[in-house]
């Protein structure tokens, strides 16, 4: 995902939550938050309070903000954007935007998964199915590499689309707005045990079912698909892949 994107989203949910915001995300302090989330993103510590700045003027903040500057479009419309999500709604996307757990692993509730011996459909059916409050440890034989599976990555995700399919980018079915989209990876975890954010496609069985059939490629730059008869398809939802 594109980090000032990311810093977008957070500078909205500082400005809007203040210090309520500061401290859910496990900091004392204002200038804490500014010093380690800039950190984390590669940004000096004034990007993220100047950037809150801007938001305030849009926000219920009672903070002056930059009240005496034009109003960037881009801020309008993030805030736009991201003011229909609730406050737990919104930490819990931010926390998987930024990579964290929303859980503790409980050693003696996991279950493991050897990912050498399922196909990429076996492991992603295994992620989509299972309890979301249940643990899954991978492990490739391979390399000896091991990784939780953090499953409220997905399920953040599934509310910032609020269960629409992001190629769709509609619901599924017509009138029906359950979820019934599914996690797609698009570098397979399979090869790349990378859960982040930035690599999960929240699709349709249809479009999951498709992908994996054909096994187009993927444009990173372009946010599209490439068959192997030149057709294209394209994400129309995003809120969040470069």
């Amino acid at each position: 995902m594109d980090n000032i994107e990311i810093m977008h989203v957070i500078a909205y949910y500082l400005s809007e939550y203040d210090m309520e915001a500061v401290k859910t995300l496990g900091y004392s302090s204002c200038a804490e938050a500014f010093r380690e989330i800039g950190r984390h993103f590669r940004k000096n510590n004034n990007y993220l309070k100047r950037l809150r700045d801007e938001y305030d003027v849009v926000t219920s903040s009672s903070r002056r903000g930059q009240c005496n500057r034009p109003t960037r479009k881009k801020i309008s419309i993030t805030a736009e954007n991201w003011k229909v999500f609730s406050f737990e709604e919104l930490t819990g996307i931010i926390n998987s935007l930024m990579g964290r757990s929303n859980a503790l692993v409980d050693e003696s509730a996991i279950t493991e998964i050897v990912i050498d011996e399922y196909s990429e459909v076996d492991i992603e059916s295994v992620i989509n199915a299972k309890d979301p409050s249940a643990t899954i440890r991978y492990r490739n034989n391979a390399t000896n590499a091991t990784r939780f599976y953090d499953h409220s990555i997905i399920s953040n995700l599934k509310k910032l689309y609020r269960n629409k399919c992001q190629i769709c980018g509609d619901y599924p079915i017509d009138g029906v707005y359950t979820d019934i989209c599914e996690a797609h990876h698009i570098e397979y975890f399979s090869k790349s045990m990378n859960n982040d954010a930035s690599n999960i496609l929240i699709v349709c069985p249809n479009h999951h079912r498709l992908i994996h059939k054909l096994n187009p490629v993927y444009c990173k730059e372009d946010t599209k698909y490439i068959f192997s008869d030149g057709m294209e398809m394209k994400i129309k939802l995003n809120y969040r892949l470069k």
